[in-house]
This record gives C-alpha cells, sequence and structure tokens, in this order.
C-alpha cells in the first residue's frame, strides 16, 4: 500500500510516502520505489512476526532495514517489542546487556544502510523495566526513546515523557499501542510541532475481537493536521494458538481508519 501526501510547510514542504512491506518470509517481492527528491520521505512499516529467538530476531531485523533501503526507504517502523517478541514470560527475564548488544546490531544496520529505524524492544534502565520504542539515526545513534506511558499489561514500569524528535528536520512523535487511547499522547506532541505521528503496536489476539472496535474509534492525529503511520505484527496462521490482526496503516488528516 503506498500513499503519498503533501504537508504544509513549516520550514520547507515534505511530501510523505508511505508504504508497507509484508516482511513476515523471506518471499515475496516490495513495491519497486523510484529514486525521489530530498524533499520527500519514504516511510515503510514492517509487518514483522517476531519469535522467541532473539538471535533470529535480530537478524531478521536487520535483513528488512538491508531490503527496505534497497526499495528507497529513508524510515524503517518495526512493530511493538519486534526485537524480543511479544512474549511476557520471556522478556522480563532478557537481560541488559542482551538488550544493548542487539540495539547496537540493528544501529550498525542503520548506519551501513543510511537509514532511520523505529524498532519495538524491551528496554532497562537501572531496576525498572520498560516497553520502548527506539529511534535511530542513519548514522547509527539512538536519538530517542519513548517508554510506553499507558499500560495495558503488567511487566513493564510506565514511561515518563512524550516523544518529539526529528528525521530528516521533520518532527516527529511516536506512541504505543494503548497509548492510543489518550489523546494527549498526540495533541501535546502536535502542538510542539509533530509533523508525523508514528505508532506501533502488536495488536490484540484475533479471538478477542470485542477489543478491536474501540481501537478502531480512538485518537485521531491530534490538531486534524498530522499523519499517523503505523506498524503492527503479521497475523499469525490458525496453526498457532494467538492469531492477531495486522493492523498496520497510513492515516491522513483526512482519514480515520
Amino acid at each position: 500500500m503506498q500513499s503519498n501526501l503533501k504537508t504544509k510547510p513549516f520550514a520547507s514542504r515534505v511530501q510523505i510516502k508511505f508504504w508497507i512491506a509484508f516482511l513476515a518470509t523471506s518471499t515475496g517481492a516490495l513495491p519497486c520505489i523510484a529514486t525521489e527528491p530530498a524533499t520527500q520521505l519514504v516511510i515503510a512499516a514492517v509487518q514483522m512476526r517476531s519469535s522467541k529467538d532473539l538471535e533470529q530476531n535480530i537478524q531478521r531485523t536487520n535483513k528488512f532495514i538491508e531490503r527496505c533501503a534497497n526499495q528507497g526507504a529513508r524510515i524503517v517502523v518495526f512493530p511493538e517489542c519486534s526485537v524480543t517478541g511479544y512474549f511476557p514470560d520471556l522478556v522480563i527475564q532478557i537481560s541488559t546487556s542482551r538488550l544493548a548488544d542487539a540495539e547496537q546490531r540493528i544501529a550498525a544496520a542503520c548506519k551501513r544502510h543510511h537509514v532511520y529505524a523505529i524498532v519495538g524492544s524491551p528496554w532497562r534502565e537501572n531496576e525498572k523495566l520498560f516497553n520502548s520504542a527506539i529511534m535511530i539515526s542513519p548514522e547509527g545513534r539512538v536519538i530517542e526513546r519513548y517508554h510506553k506511558i499507558q499500560l495495558a499489561e503488567d511487566w513493564p514500569h510506565p514511561g515518563d515523557h512524550l516523544s518529539v524528535f526529528k528525521m530528516d528536520d521533520v518532527i516527529c512523535t511516536t506512541m504505543i499501542f494503548h497509548d492510543k487511547r489518550y489523546p494527549e499522547i498526540v495533541r501535546l506532541p502536535v502542538l510542539a510541532g509533530a509533523q508525523i505521528v508514528f505508532y506501533i503496536s502488536h495488536e490484540s489476539g484475533i479471538k478477542n475481537e470485542h477489543k478491536i472496535g474501540p481501537y478502531r474509534a480512538d485518537t485521531s492525529p491530534g490538531s486534524g493536521k498530522r499523519r499517523v503511520g503505523g506498524a503492527s505484527k503479521l497475523a499469525r496462521k490458525r496453526r498457532h494458538k494467538r492469531i492477531a490482526w495486522a493492523k498496520s496503516l497510513y492515516q491522513s488528516r483526512w482519514q480515520h481508519r
């Protein structure tokens, strides 16, 4: 899926191009994207089905960064907890050093392919464990680390700050899954100048379809002048216990879906 939409100028005119990369397997072609002027941002949302194998997840993440970069993406967005998989029993046992090593290797891939990435990962600070979105620059630096504030699970600590950061001089913000039900998490960054909202999630299981409705009717992009791009995991095949919605999206100021 690909969308083009020009934003209102704030320093210069920026065109945002968004496409969803269905990358659950190693097969399947990505859409061909021609080289674009520097005034455009090409955003790829990767619907990645993570496993319980951290090493495998890191390798696949780096492979997807390479593939998206080769197809012209400037920003590659992954789902909530994509680095470890959303497995609470496993997440709470992963050490600080293993999480840091995973982050460094993904950052190296961003530097190697000169792209931004937003990855979902648990993160430890002192005695606290967070459910985080990590923003990495094309230089391989972490430019922002946002911790999910509004929790629907009991394993992480809530975050303590809203997210405002720049990607190619475009002011952005991010939120994680349940945050979406709380408009201020978008509205306040928009008041600070955010033009793009990145939304990453690990959606409710398809057997809990009653939970999906409220998420389809919640936060719009704040003032109605911003765009939302999001990445969710791909639905699991029915032979697995957990089957979930793949709800990656592009939402303009005129759309809510």
